[in-house]
């Protein structure tokens, strides 16, 4: 065999595995410039979201079943060519107060906090003495820039069989029932409240019906 082929033949071998390296190096490039290498740990509050816990109902001075869940949010920081994605924030201060009137004891527990790694934070929300709508104001005292969320919740109401699962175009087998009861003073007994109006109005589903409205 001739020499010089030989040797032309290791030459031209190397450059192609020159050539097959560079393009491997350039797309791993790639990859990491348009999916990034990871991002760092998100510090800063931009969204707060509520992820559980809101719209309970309860009667006076009675600790809600379902904890408030928080989840707080960073800006949207850029990802590759898109618009840019937003991080958990962690070790954000979470402040949970009610909005009170003079004879209010509502309260959240823990009242304040810090959001974990996941971005989120959770606690127990007590009601008041108020009969009907009481609200939570959860904020991020940190950042005053970043608007508050109300929370909602209803004293002196309690629903049963509130969540049913069935086919579609089957009766639920239970039905939803709504109990009224009030007291005048925290030491005094619950007593029935007669004569409220109470409505149920369809969301979704329109071939749902409700046996009363």
């Amino acid at each position: 065999m001739n020499p010089n082929f030989c040797v032309l033949t290791r030459q031209r071998q190397g450059e192609q595995k020159k050539r097959y390296w560079r393009r491997f190096l350039i797309a791993l490039l790639a990859v990491f410039i348009i999916f990034g290498c990871g991002h760092s740990e998100e510090k800063e509050a931009a969204k707060i979201i509520i992820t559980s816990g809101e719209g309970q109902c309860g009667f006076q001075g009675e600790t809600l079943s379902e904890d408030l869940r928080i989840a707080v949010l960073g800006p949207q920081r850029p990802y590759g060519w898109g618009s840019g994605q937003r991080h958990p924030a962690s070790k954000v201060r979470i402040l949970v107060e009610p909005l009170r009137t003079s004879k209010s004891t509502a309260h959240a527990e823990p009242s304040e906090g810090v959001t974990d790694v996941a971005g989120t934070f959770s606690c127990k929300l007590t009601l008041g003495e108020e009969f009907g709508d009481q609200y939570f104001k959860v904020s991020c005292p940190d950042f005053p820039h970043l608007e508050p969320v109300l929370v909602h919740a209803v004293s002196g109401v309690k629903i049963e069989n509130g969540f049913q699962e069935v086919m579609a175009g089957n009766e639920l087998p239970m039905p939803v029932i709504l109990t009224v009861k009030e007291r005048k003073t925290p030491t005094d007994e619950f007593k029935p409240v007669v004569g409220i109006p109470l409505y149920f109005q369809q969301f979704d589903g329109k071939a749902a019906k409700l046996s009363q409205t």
